[in-house]
């Protein structure tokens, strides 16, 4: 860790409250957020969405629910997975929202729950020992929504309700189902802990529903002073109140009288937000609470974007914990992840589609490139695969997948580096071993494969544990010809003319199947392929 910090500034933020015994109101109500006081920069209103360009904005009254949006209301029972809930919402939402599912989807909170604390290696074998780790039973650990986002990121749940069914008395889940997601986060916005609401509108009207923390009732006296009748309309209107719970809201209204809300802790003003709990269709208005604007309590506000998992299908990447560690770096460093590719194939070519990576500020420029085969050490030293950097500015906080207008194709057993450069500061994210008193982190980069420059040269992440949020996301597509890459050259070539190649045991036939296109004296030739056969490949010459 040492070594980083002469490199970067790094910027941890630990999580202060680590007891886990919570005092319940009544059984089916269980709370169970860990802030981290990770302070986060909230964007701006969208110009799609200000007064002079969306009349929406406007809006007095809003609910995704009513629009058919949002899935049935769920209970959490005695369990601390609140965010889990309050997330699987919002990818349900976010699904049903583009069309994509209809209100019938349901996805597992405990599946989601079970492996964010007792992951395993991923598929592609990159990320074997990293782990979030928490003490005690998974279910009463407590949780929190920026460390659930940045888990999603690697795959883990969202899997269907009929894997992992939540009210079965079954609490260990098989390995096996790990990976097992119907959809995943294509991008997570981080909207910080104030944001205004016109922000938190904008997202909703976006995404669906937005997720939030707030103070809910630990004590009788609480429940007494900050619910109004039949537990419909909430405000906490002492500062002093740490948030504990993840809810989801669906939307909003402005006339929402303040009456409504108890005498002791009534808003100055009327509105509020429709929140969806996780407490059953026993709490509030058939499970859903009017929280005012004016609640001192709220804060970590994150909204999402999910995707069908068909939509990618290998996901490359080492920061295996949910580790929020953050790097703020200068204008002009740079960050990479060297990967081998695993899954092409004769028959099937192995494109990267998209990069994923993680921002902890606002209005971040990046340029991104991919080399092929970079030299050990040397990130930037391989082919440049993409005509063009790709370039943009992400306009908040989160995880962010950015498609490349054009896939680039890597053969199984190709390095290829994943490298961006800031064109602006900004903090990102990284992953590293650590303990934040609740939950603690493992990380197990090896040699090779995380690097951060510093102006001056490129520092390999191993010897601190760490490795920058940095992913590649690829996707396969059948095609007619075969890569001579993927044919067997006979050990015996001795010159060009008389080189012999091999496809599944048939021998290739010069000029038609492939032709010599380079010539380097007796050491190597480069053949090209003709007919079904494609690509290129270098043939060394076997000579005394």
């Amino acid at each position: 860790m040492e070594r980083i910090k002469k490199l970067i500034v790094v910027i941890l933020c630990v999580g202060m409250i680590s007891s886990l015994n919570i005092s319940f109101i009544y059984a089916s109500q269980s709370n169970g957020y860990h802030p981290l006081n990770i302070k986060i920069e909230s964007p701006d209103v969208p110009k799609t969405v200000t007064p002079k360009r969306n009349a929406r904005s406007l809006d007095s009254y809003y609910s995704s629910s009513e629009l058919g949006q949002v899935t049935s209301v769920k209970d959490q029972g005695n369990t601390e997975l609140c965010w889990a809930f309050g997330i699987t919402s919002m990818g349900e939402t976010s699904l049903i929202k583009q069309g994509i599912a209809s209100t019938n989807i349901d996805f597992s909170e405990k599946h989601f729950g079970y492996f964010m604390y007792n992951r395993k290696n991923d598929i592609l074998n990159n990320t074997k020992g990293d782990k979030t780790k928490v003490s005690g039973d998974w279910r009463y650990a407590g949780g929190n929504s920026l460390l659930a986002m940045l888990s999603l990121t690697g795959w883990y749940g969202l899997a269907k309700e009929n894997i992992a069914p939540f009210n079965t008395g079954k609490w260990r889940l098989s390995d096996s189902v790990g990976q097992k997601d119907s959809a995943i986060l294509k991008n997570g916005f981080f909207l910080g802990d104030t944001p205004q609401a016109a922000v938190v509108k904008s997202y909703i009207i976006g995404y669906g529903s937005v997720v939030m923390a707030y103070h809910a009732p630990e004590e009788t006296w609480e429940e007494t002073a900050y619910y109004g009748k039949n537990h419909e309309a909430y405000n906490c209107n002492s500062a002093r109140q740490t948030a504990n719970h993840i809810v989801a809201i669906v939307g909003w209204d402005d006339s929402y009288s303040k009456d409504n809300f108890n005498s002791g802790s009534r808003p100055s003003r009327d509105g509020a937000w429709i929140v969806k709990n996780s407490w059953g269709n026993q709490e509030g208005s058939n499970g859903y609470t009017y929280i005012s604007y004016e609640d001192k309590s709220l804060c970590e506000f994150v909204a999402g974007q999910f995707v069908k998992a068909s939509e990618y299908k290998y996901n490359y990447f080492y920061d295996g914990s949910a580790n929020p560690g953050i790097l703020k770096l200068k204008k002009g460093q740079k960050f990479a992840n060297v990967f081998t590719a695993k899954k092409g194939s004769a028959k099937k070519k192995e494109l990267i589609k998209a990069v994923n990576l993680v921002t902890w500020s606002a209005n971040v420029k990046y340029s991104i490139q991919i080399y092929r085969n970079p030299k050990d050490g040397r990130p930037t030293s391989g082919t440049k695969m993409l005509k063009r950097p790709v370039t943009g500015t992400i306009r908040e906080a989160g995880t962010h997948t950015i498609d490349l207008s054009r896939k680039a194709e890597v053969l199984r057993g190709d390095k290829f580096a994943v490298v961006v450069k800031l064109r602006s500061s900004g903090k990102i994210g990284f992953d590293e071993n650590d303990d934040y008193h609740w939950v603690s982190f493992v990380n197990k980069t090896k040699k090779g494969q995380s690097y951060l420059y510093d102006h001056r040269k490129w520092n390999d992440l191993n010897p601190d544990h760490a490795t920058v949020r940095l992913k590649a996301y690829t996707v396969m597509q059948p095609v007619n010809k075969i890569h001579l890459r993927y044919c067997k050259a006979d050990s015996k070539n001795k010159n060009p003319k008389g080189i012999v190649l091999y496809y599944k045991g048939k021998h290739l036939k010069k000029n038609k199947d492939y032709k010599i296109v380079k010539k380097e004296g007796h050491k190597y030739v480069i053949v090209k392929g003709r007919g079904r056969y494609r690509g290129t490949k270098k043939i060394y010459l076997k000579t005394k």
